[in-house]
């Protein structure tokens, strides 16, 4: 009897100091790994870590950041909403290749409803204080906010949603000009929501930067109404171009995926700090409580549900725990892996004309390194134990998706084509007032009103064009699939799309629309379907 109790005794006493031992070795191999792989990267000339990359502060004379946020402060009570509500539907495509020009029609139509031209006027009116704040803003070289970047995940970015209401805002009033007969002042408009796209050019998050690229795509469709006016200038028109030419991406999103590759490390590391903070930045409210809130009625009535809810609580509790002293190094090691095969590949390359040929090679290599690089597994013991399930969502809520990067070069193509579209029609329409009728070729642009020939980012090669007999023209990006389909702008078939946007990712070409004629525009109205 005495030997079975020495027995169970160096058993009780062995096993939870041999799995100490085995994790303890588990973790000083797996930080190994990781901080050798870091060291790595540095040696590599990269930066890991956020206070390498927080941008210098612009001097203060030089940044409109306060001017805007007094912008916003005015911008408020009901007033922003009202004037979206009374929005234009600028560059409304009514079929493929065609759009209705909203400021040549005799009310205002929007997604969901009707008004007057006369409300619509008056509400730009009501917040013109606020209008001209943000133009003061948009003059500025630098609108910088000051980010906290050291906050990771946690920083709060109220002013996006501000921004993007303050180009829908400027954009509204652009159109309302444009129906008033002032296409100078609905110029000035314009490049004011293109300046405050390229104030915000250095502000390192993600989010931030697709919010640009989504002022960006606001100011496409205000700009092209502009140019179906009548009466504008070429001064007018070389105002835009120029503020069009100046707006900057490519470098932007350089610049945000290496500050996001540092917050996802910072993220790592506050989560490793404590059970509390890995079940805050994972979601799991309420975890590591191991079910002690059930009452002692729920444990009578259903002992068994009680039961595996305890149980589960604890695998998860358990697998925390792990996740935070091992597994979680591998999990950034994997992360870091990726992240700099995506970046070397976009370094090489982002400064290609032809974007289609990156995003493709990346999705490929992506690929590919998904395969040889899967998520960890946690293993057989821990499968045996019911931990490797547990194991396998934390990896899967936390790891970096792999098509972030894919995603945001595809919309890095889809607004620089934009740009490049809009900068050529800007130049057609300043030779059209010049000479009275369209070139036959975009090489007549060059020198006067383009310094070179424009390239369609997708492919690399110029930007197809040609005119048409009824005194139109074709100018389009052979789209998102890199096949130039002579400037088809329907959508492929199967894609299962009915968006008309000229550059739907599934549009065979994108084609920049010509203005549709009354006629289209009645027949579209004698359809029930469309408001």
């Amino acid at each position: 009897m005495r030997n079975r109790w020495k027995i169970a005794l160096t058993v009780a006493i062995g096993l939870p100091a041999l799995a100490g031992i085995w994790m303890t070795s588990l973790h000083y191999q797996n930080t190994s790994r990781l901080e050798a792989y870091k060291q790595e990267l540095r040696a590599q000339g990269e930066k890991l870590d956020v206070s390498e990359l927080v941008p210098p502060p612009p001097k203060p004379e030089d940044n409109g950041a306060d001017t805007l946020k007094q912008a916003f402060s005015l911008y408020g009570g009901g007033i922003d909403y009202h004037l979206i509500h009374l929005m234009p539907w600028n560059q409304r495509m009514i079929a493929p290749g065609r759009a209705m020009v909203q400021a040549g029609q005799p009310e205002v139509r929007n997604f969901d409803s009707t008004n007057t031209w006369e409300s619509a006027q008056a509400a730009v009116a009501a917040a013109e204080p606020a209008f001209a704040l943000m133009r003061q803003a948009a003059a500025y070289p630098v609108i910088d906010f000051q980010l906290d970047y050291r906050q990771g995940y946690n920083l709060m970015l109220p002013q996006l949603a501000a921004l993007k209401r303050c180009a829908q805002g400027l954009s509204t009033a652009a159109t309302c000009e444009l129906q008033a007969g002032h296409p100078a002042a609905a110029v000035t408009n314009l490049c004011a929501v293109l300046g405050l796209v390229q104030g915000e050019t250095g502000e390192r998050i993600l989010i931030s930067q697709l919010v640009r690229m989504a002022m960006a795509q606001i100011a496409v469709a205000a700009n092209w109404e502009v140019l179906q006016a009548t009466n504008l200038t070429d001064a007018e028109l070389a105002k835009l171009q120029t503020a069009w030419a100046g707006l900057e991406f490519r470098q932007a999103m350089q610049n945000t995926l290496e500050m996001e590759r540092a917050i996802a490390g910072l993220s790592f590391k506050k989560m490793r700090s404590s059970n509390a903070e890995a079940y805050n930045m994972l979601g799991f409210t309420g975890a590591g409580s191991s079910g002690s809130a059930a009452s002692l009625g729920d444990w009578l009535d259903h002992p068994g549900e009680q039961l595996k809810d305890t149980w589960d609580a604890t695998k998860l509790k358990g697998t925390v725990v792990l996740w935070r002293s091992s597994w979680s190094y591998d999990d950034e090691l994997r992360d870091l892996k990726y992240d700099q095969m995506a970046r070397s590949l976009l370094r090489a390359e982002v400064t290609n004309p032809a974007l289609h040929s990156v995003v493709t090679n990346l999705t490929q290599r992506t690929a590919a390194w998904q395969v040889a690089n899967p998520n960890a597994g946690s293993g057989p013991v821990w499968r045996t134990l019911g931990l490797d399930e547990a194991r396998q969502m934390i990896a899967s809520l936390f790891n970096v998706p792999e098509g972030t990067t894919v995603t945001m070069l595809t919309k890095l193509m889809t607004v620089e084509v934009a740009r490049q579209t809009v900068i050529t029609a800007i130049a057609l329409k300043r030779f059209q007032l010049a000479q009275g009728h369209w070139p036959q070729r975009l090489e007549e642009l060059v020198p006067d009103y383009l310094a070179a020939v424009p390239l369609d980012p997708v492919d690399g090669q110029p930007l197809r064009y040609r005119c048409n007999a009824d005194g139109t023209f074709l100018l389009y990006s052979v789209g998102s699939d890199g096949v130039d389909d002579g400037g088809d702008p329907t959508v492929a078939a199967g894609a299962g799309s009915t968006s008309l946007s000229w550059q739907n990712l599934h549009a065979r070409d994108w084609v920049w629309p010509q203005p549709a004629t009354a006629a289209e525009v009645e027949k579209f109205y004698q359809e029930p379907a469309n408001p």
